[in-house]
């Protein structure tokens, strides 16, 4: 005769009285998971997988559209300072070749023109720049070329100035080059 068997169940603690040739086979029925539960963990984690593979997709494509704007933004930031670098060229070399015509009206020294002579081909170059440069405003675009009329009638008075000649003491301050029109153009300036 076989002697009965004690066994407890680990999971749940219950305590059966088994017949030897039996145990075996009852433990690998109350041991094996059910299929239910089987069926259940796949799918939880076949859902978690998808779930986590379609964050990681929508987090790639907004950090890309966010790459993409920052890009965008920054090459209209450098836009805008290359307009504003040809702008203070501008400003600088008209004010240099006004500085030199009036000096050369006041001394005769045609020492003076130089800074008129080495500007005129750069004012020249930054007018072309600016005027083939994309204005994505059309205000903008107005207010530049009446800036480049200010620019080249300025440019103008001081050739008229420098085929003049020199200033008599007699002329006095009236008779060099007019205040007015160089405000203008400085303003211009500062409104583009």
């Amino acid at each position: 005769l076989q002697t009965p068997i004690l066994w407890q169940h680990s999971g749940s603690g219950a305590v059966c009285v088994l017949t030897p040739c039996l145990a075996p086979a009852l433990e690998a029925v109350l041991l094996r998971p059910t299929t239910l539960l089987l069926r259940t963990s796949t799918l939880l984690l076949a859902v978690v997988l998808v779930l986590g593979f379609v964050l990681g997709l929508a987090w790639l494509l907004t950090a890309q559209r966010h790459a993409e704007t920052n890009q965008q933004a920054l090459q209209a930031v450098q836009e805008q300072t290359n307009r504003l670098a040809h702008l203070d060229t501008l400003l600088v070399r008209l004010l240099d070749a006004e500085s030199g015509v009036r000096g050369f009206m006041i001394t005769n020294n045609p020492v003076y023109l130089q800074s008129y002579q080495d500007s005129g081909a750069e004012i020249e170059k930054t007018l072309v720049e600016l005027r083939t440069d994309h204005w994505s405003d059309g205000t903008q675009r107005a207010a530049f070329e009446q800036l480049a009329q200010l620019v080249e009638g300025r440019w103008k008075l001081l050739t008229m100035n420098i085929e003049r000649g020199p200033v008599s003491p007699t002329d006095g301050a009236s008779g060099g080059i007019g205040n007015v029109h160089g405000l203008a153009v400085i303003e211009a300036c500062g409104q583009t």
